[in-house]
């Protein structure tokens, strides 16, 4: 058995728990406790995870709150990732990223690669379609590459 030391154990007493679609309102409802754990002091923060995913731009931002300084320019929480049940897209994008993550034993992890949200009247050309082929392979290596730094250290 893998022991760990207190720094990389999860505590629900410094914890913020993403829950569902990670969208703009969530990041909205988890903002002020998140500042207000990184005001307190600056031990590890717990992230609980059970979430189909959502936007990689609110989840993108919930990270850059996570991993933010203070005003005396003190070091980014250590941040606890856990998934308890499903972490898929964005939400596994989350797990990744954390300094240390966890799963538990029935979890369901879940990735897949980039996507753009498609309107319903447009049009889609060979022109289009090479475009967005060229797009979503740009944005998939670079943040394959992104998730790799993040991982590469542990």
């Amino acid at each position: 058995m893998v022991k760990t030391d207190k720094q990389s154990r999860p505590s629900p007493k410094r914890a913020i728990f993403v829950q569902g679609p990670i969208n703009e309102h969530m990041v909205y409802e988890l903002t002020p406790q998140i500042i207000k754990l990184q005001h307190e002091n600056r031990d590890p923060i717990s992230v609980y995870i059970d979430s189909p995913g959502g936007y990689l731009s609110a989840q993108k931002t919930l990270w850059h709150i996570l991993n933010s300084s203070n005003q005396d320019y003190a070091e980014p929480c250590q941040i606890i990732t856990v998934v308890t049940n499903l972490a898929a897209s964005a939400a596994a994008d989350l797990l990744a990223s954390g300094d240390y993550a966890i799963a538990f034993p029935h979890s369901r992890i879940i990735y897949h690669g980039v996507r753009f949200p498609r309107q319903r009247d447009e049009s889609i050309t060979i022109e289009a379609s090479s475009l967005l082929t060229s797009e979503l392979r740009s944005l998939n290596e670079e943040y394959a590459k992104e998730l790799m730094e993040k991982i590469e250290f542990r």
